[in-house]
């Protein structure tokens, strides 16, 4: 009779669950997207303020003379300080300066005129745009922004951000929240079973006896 009961009062309250389950779904969706999103806006924002400093305090003596290692030297410059791949662009999309491809390499390199970030770039004072590089073969962030001079367009400059470890990071926390929700669905069924077994037997003692 008892395991009657258990069965009864699960089946009773199978629907109340499944909507319980429905709605912690949802929370872990809507969480887990949000914060991604609040995570890359802010990384995006950090990369631009660096990005925007740099392009500030580039050297007018190396936009005036002619490409060579000046240009090469200054990307390696930033990406010591930086931390990441720095990359001079001139004003017809030819790479004339990259802290990650040797100087030798660079006259080898394709064309930028045609890449998302710089011709997104178009009346704007920054660009961003997330891709598998080819060469390393993991997500990218790419930012790039206009070198402006009183003179007129004088080339872009770009980084490129790893995302491997940030994606990693963000794939633990992920699996947290679903761990945390997980065991919250658990404590509100287990809560949820139990209130509707009191709430039986109670029913059970106000029913007047024949």
């Amino acid at each position: 009779m008892n395991l009657m009961a258990h069965s009864l009062r699960f089946k009773l309250i199978l629907p109340l669950l499944a909507v319980i389950a429905a709605l912690a779904l949802l929370v872990n969706i809507l969480v887990t997207r949000s914060f991604k999103r609040f995570y890359f806006d802010n990384l995006v924002e950090t990369e631009q303020r660096e990005l925007s400093l740099l392009t500030a305090s580039f050297p007018e003596s190396l936009l005036v003379t002619a490409p060579g290692r000046p240009l090469q030297d200054f990307c390696l410059f930033a990406d010591r300080h930086l931390a990441k791949r720095v990359t001079f662009i001139d004003t017809s999309g030819k790479v004339l300066g990259d802290s990650r491809v040797p100087f030798d390499s660079l006259r080898y390199l394709e064309n930028h005129k045609d890449r998302t970030e710089i011709r997104l770039l178009a009346g704007a004072p920054f660009a961003h745009e997330i891709r598998t590089s080819a060469t390393l073969k993991i997500r990218m962030l790419y930012l790039a922004a206009p070198v402006l001079r009183r003179n007129g367009l004088k080339g872009y400059l770009r980084f490129a951000v790893p995302l491997n470890e940030a994606e990693a990071y963000l794939n633990r926390r992920d699996l947290a929240v679903v761990f945390l929700t997980f065991v919250a669905f658990l404590l509100v069924s287990l809560f949820v079973y139990r209130f509707s077994g009191r709430r039986q037997r109670q029913a059970g003692r106000k029913r007047p006896h024949a």
